[in-house]
């Protein structure tokens, strides 16, 4: 018996979807259903999952009644994640920058052919800001999970304050790759992050390369009170590769920095703010560990990056506060910035890095970066760069939502 029902349901779903459009006006989105003759109101509302007094609503009805009418405008939610149930037979679903066909129709646990007959789709294209219809019968997710990985392979050009605290302006290579996984479930969301930097810097008037290698690794757990406030627990770790030297003036290099030379952990807990396009971690209480952990970065000097020769390890205790914007203006214009914080009644540190990035073509973007440093407790001096990228990019965006 179900077998044939399924065949008439597939027979009529054909010939309704032929008919029918999704439109946006401001910010509402809508399904434009074409009325057949054999259409009236209770049928159109019972077919999409839509009370009758909402469809007059929304189409200023008086009556119920569709007398000439050619169209309907049916109002369907659009689903924003599977861990929520919407009303309606139907929802839409906006397509995200490099999201594809095939993983769709895996989030919503619903075959490609089927994805395709309903939206009218010859090909697996689709296109950034798209909706597509859904039909509302998947399974609702306690849990979500998702991975994003990017990266950007560049030549740039830089101007700054080199190590010695000296005007420098150089044209460099790069590669930069950034990895970043949110898994949720119920209360709790666990956010990491990895960013490598490498490659090498020529300095304008000089010879000699200088390598800009450098990698920052990042955990935190929260616990959320509510949807926008939660309590954190955070691990981070930040260093370099390989060695970096100095040029001096008679021709010989001074090592200036080496893997875990010096070396940044810090464990922290507070609460955070988390908001559509920011995310802001008071860390009431942080731990901040300062690392040299070769003796050859010393040469004749005492003290390294704050840290007395032979100690290995020099521990901070104060306060921090953590924040990362991220603004997108349209798909090719993004803005993105991001502030750390450290202080005790003796201490300040600052860092405040900035980047907008324009997307040229598909895979070229250029970035302007921008960064400022201030460290009261070992540099005592204000740093700031600048660089200029134009670049190959990779995207991708693996999300179970």
């Amino acid at each position: 018996m179900k077998l044939p029902l399924f065949i008439l349901f597939l027979l009529f779903s054909c010939n309704i979807f032929a008919q029918v459009t999704i439109e946006q006006e401001g910010k509402n989105v809508h399904i434009v259903h074409a009325i057949s003759e054999n259409d009236n109101l209770h049928k159109i509302a019972t077919y999409y999952g839509v009370e009758v007094f909402k469809l007059k609503e929304y189409n200023q009805l008086v009556s119920n009644e569709l007398d000439t009418l050619k169209i309907i405008k049916v109002p369907v939610k659009v689903q924003i994640t599977t861990r929520k149930k919407n009303d309606g037979n139907y929802v839409l679903h906006k397509v995200q920058e490099q999201e594809q066909l095939h993983a769709i129709a895996d989030l919503y646990q619903t075959s490609l052919t089927d994805l395709k007959r309903i939206n009218q789709k010859k090909k697996n294209i689709v296109r950034p800001g798209e909706y597509l219809l859904i039909p509302n019968n998947f399974p609702i997710n306690t849990e979500s999970n998702n991975t994003v990985i990017s990266g950007l392979l560049s030549v740039g050009f830089y101007s700054g304050t080199d190590w010695e605290g000296e005007n420098s302006t150089s044209y460099n290579l790069r590669g930069r790759l950034s990895l970043q996984n949110v898994y949720k479930k119920d209360k709790f969301k666990i956010l990491s992050q990895g960013n490598f930097n490498m490659g090498f810097r020529h300095e304008i008037g000089s010879i000699f390369y200088k390598n800009i290698d450098q990698f920052h690794i990042r955990n935190q757990f929260q616990y959320h009170i509510n949807p926008n406030i939660a309590i954190f627990g955070l691990s981070a770790l930040k260093s370099q590769f390989a060695d970096t030297n100095y040029p001096l003036a008679d021709g010989s290099k001074r090592l200036v920095s080496s893997f875990m030379a010096p070396g940044f952990t810090s464990l922290a807990t507070g609460f955070v703010l988390n908001g559509e396009n920011f995310l802001i971690n008071f860390g009431l209480f942080e731990f901040k560990n300062i690392f040299v952990l070769q003796d050859k970065i010393y040469g004749v000097r005492t003290y390294a990056y704050g840290v007395p020769r032979g100690v290995k390890k020099y521990t901070l205790k104060g306060c921090s506060i953590r924040a990362d914007i991220n603004y997108y203006e349209s798909e090719r214009f993004n803005f993105a910035a991001s502030l750390f914080s450290f202080f005790n009644s003796d201490i300040f540190t600052m860092e405040l890095r900035g980047n907008l990035t324009y997307k040229l073509k598909k895979w070229v973007k250029l970035t302007i970066l921008g960064e400022l440093q201030y460290d009261k407790f070992y540099e005592k001096t204000l740093q700031y760069r600048t660089e200029v990228l134009v670049g190959v990019s990779l995207y991708k965006n693996k999300a179970k939502r």
